[in-house]
């Protein structure tokens, strides 16, 4: 925050006793401070402002790093973009555009996949051109980047940063719709993949 530690030091006991000392936690704790307009940057003094008994009181925060993640997943993200971190979330460790493209695009096949998730598909999966599909994909991607919830270290590859992100992703599905949804993913992945792809990723 730029300034002295004697400045920050109610607010670093109020973020530690929120986080316990969690690096993750206290990232995310104070992204959600940002977002929600409790820590903000002043223009007029050129330096962070915020209220320590606001940030106590009235911000939602809790102990559960998970729950703290789906807070920020259900209220900070488009449709858009949680359903590709959902798809993510039923690949696991690793996913690349291209696979995320081909999933989506065969979870619309039908009307009843339309809401697989729980949302629409269809702003960001038009079946009439493919092009389409893979810029859309990729800004939802990098707009994870910058949130911080995806890493991708060779250029083509991505991966959530914390497992409380793809646990949060997850837990967004439908219940339900979970079963049937992994069993469309697997699907897809049968019907995309080459014997030697499916084999090195099984």
């Amino acid at each position: 925050l730029t300034t002295t530690g004697e400045k920050t030091s109610g607010l670093a006991q109020i973020v530690h006793s929120k986080t316990h000392g969690n690096v993750f936690a206290v990232i995310q704790f104070l992204n959600n401070m940002q977002l929600e307009g409790i820590l903000y940057f002043c223009i007029g003094t050129l330096m962070w402002k915020w209220d320590e008994d606001e940030v106590q009181s009235d911000m939602y925060v809790t102990e559960n790093v998970a729950e703290m993640m789906i807070f920020k997943l259900k209220n900070t993200l488009s449709p858009d973009v949680r359903n590709i971190l959902q798809i993510g979330a039923c690949l696991g460790g690793q996913f690349d555009p291209s696979t995320l493209s081909f999933i989506a695009e065969r979870l619309q096949a039908t009307k009843n996949e339309a809401s697989l998730t729980g949302q629409e598909l269809s702003s960001m999966h038009d079946s009439s051109t493919c092009g389409k599909q893979r810029i859309s994909v990729i800004q939802c991607l990098n707009h994870c980047l910058g949130q911080g919830l995806l890493e991708c270290h060779d250029g083509l590859n991505y991966q959530f940063t914390h497992d409380q992100v793809s646990a949060a992703a997850f837990s967004l599905i439908p219940q339900e719709k979970r079963d049937y949804l992994q069993l469309r993913i697997g699907q897809a992945l049968l019907e995309k993949l080459s014997d030697i792809e499916l084999e090195r990723k099984i």
